[in-house]
């Protein structure tokens, strides 16, 4: 099943509405990460997020969003990238840890977020509190102060016939952003309040009742959020995995070896080395004459 994002306008042109349905994406990058609870949520919320993030903009506009957070948790770094309208990629040094619970959070440390949109690049760095949600949006009212609010839901079930190591896999994937536009006199604290009211009232988003299908149930989200049966679509588009890994970029970062640490990786008897990915775990065999042909060539 696919995956869907939706960008949406209230009739009354007061909010821009981004919604997500990512139940498949979430769950291939999972996959391909062999990411254990909670760190599965937390690079969930994470890559729903920057595709959310930049969704904001026009299609049109080309821009790319990167995020990372640098904290002192269970779970090391972590990135999330969406380089083109529906194309996201994410990382973890440490997604395969364990936890005594689900709630478990990043850490204290950092968080940035890195645009690039027509060759000029910006870039914004506040303390992070752990939260994928509350980063963002007091990034938002920090750095670019915007006033947003963003849901995120990621809902893991148990299933003992899956692998013993990785018994779990992703029951529901969802995401809202709400982009307040401002007035003459910026953003009202009475809308603000008022749609946090809402919002309450339709409690948590992993109870919305929605239909399972992807371009449905974005629909239906932003029906549930302006409170009214219409609102004006801008664009609705799959989303998916996309990362920007070739041959030619791994063997440009084995480049940046040393020529001693180079030939480490290559020992007496062995003539291949594999390399993984870290954002779409897409492996790499890479022979001796690889790197020796790309270093030539480099020259």
């Amino acid at each position: 099943m696919r995956s869907s994002l939706r960008r949406s306008l209230s009739l009354n042109n007061e909010l821009v509405l981004v919604t997500i349905e990512a139940t498949s994406l979430v769950q291939e990058i999972l996959d391909r990460l062999q990411a254990l609870p909670p760190a599965m949520i937390h690079i969930g919320h994470s890559v729903m997020a920057a595709a959310a993030v930049q969704a904001l903009n026009d299609p049109s506009e080309r821009e790319s969003i990167e995020m990372q957070w640098k904290t002192d948790g269970l779970f090391g770094d972590l990135t999330a990238a969406a380089d083109g309208f529906g194309q996201v990629r994410a990382s973890m040094t440490n997604a395969q840890v364990m936890s005594d619970h689900l709630e478990t959070s990043l850490g204290r440390g950092t968080f940035s977020c890195r645009k690039v949109k027509n060759h000029i690049v910006s870039s914004g760095i506040i303390e992070s509190t752990g939260k994928v949600n509350t980063d963002i949006e007091d990034y938002f009212r920090q750095s670019e102060q915007r006033r947003c609010a963003l849901g995120l839901s990621v809902k893991l079930a148990f299933d003992p016939k899956l692998s013993k190591e990785r018994p779990f896999f992703v029951e529901m994937a969802r995401a809202y952003l709400i982009h307040f536009l401002p007035e003459e006199d910026g953003v009202s604290v009475a809308r603000m309040q008022a749609l946090d009211t809402h919002l309450q009232q339709l409690g948590p988003l992993s109870q919305w009742v929605i239909d399972d299908d992807p371009e449905l149930a974005t629909a239906t989200m932003a029906k549930f959020i302006t409170g009214t049966q219409k609102v004006r679509e801008l664009h609705e588009t799959n989303i998916e995995l996309k990362c920007r890994c070739t041959k030619e970029r791994v063997l440009g970062a084995l480049n940046l070896l040393t020529t001693g640490e180079r030939k480490h990786l290559f020992e007496a008897d062995k003539n291949t080395i594999e390399v993984k990915c870290e954002f779409c775990g897409k492996d790499y065999t890479l022979s001796k004459e690889d790197l020796d042909s790309f270093l030539a060539d480099a020259t």
